[in-house]
């Protein structure tokens, strides 16, 4: 599987879909791969081309870039910078789109995850996030850690 997303990224360097199988081979064996991989995904989830590759479009190619940003926001939990972890999350909320039960629910995970660790690290900090998390709706308001 490896090699044949290797030669999707290198074939076309703009479709998104081999940076996303390459970072999810990644995850076990190597975060910084992992994690760059999950980027030039991001990335190019961002600026995805419909013309070009029509295959993918609306609630996929939404639900994809939601699962990179989570995939970025574990591995930032995995090397214990909890912060990054919650800004990268930040930059979607999965309840103002038509995200997948599941997306939503890993979304939600991973920032109850995140904030517990935070927590355990700087509470203050911790707290403020919780607030922001609270305010968006992602979590309830008497959430406790």
């Amino acid at each position: 599987m490896r090699m044949y997303a290797e030669i999707l990224v290198e074939k076309h360097p703009d479709y998104p879909d081999g940076y996303y199988i390459l970072a999810r081979i990644y995850e076990e064996e190597n975060e910084n791969h992992a994690l760059k991989y999950y980027s030039d995904a991001l990335k190019n989830y961002d600026n995805y081309n419909t013309d070009k590759f029509p295959g993918i479009a609306g609630v996929i190619l939404e639900n994809r870039r939601l699962d990179s940003i989570i995939g970025i926001a574990d591995i930032y939990m995995v090397k214990a910078e909890y912060v990054k972890a919650l800004e990268k999350l930040l930059l979607i909320n999965p309840l103002s789109s038509s995200y997948s039960d599941i997306e939503r629910q890993n979304y939600t995970n991973t920032v109850a995850k995140s904030l517990e660790k935070l927590n355990k690290k700087n509470k203050k900090l911790a707290d403020r996030y919780l607030k922001i998390f609270q305010d968006r709706n992602i979590l309830p308001k008497g959430h406790k850690f």
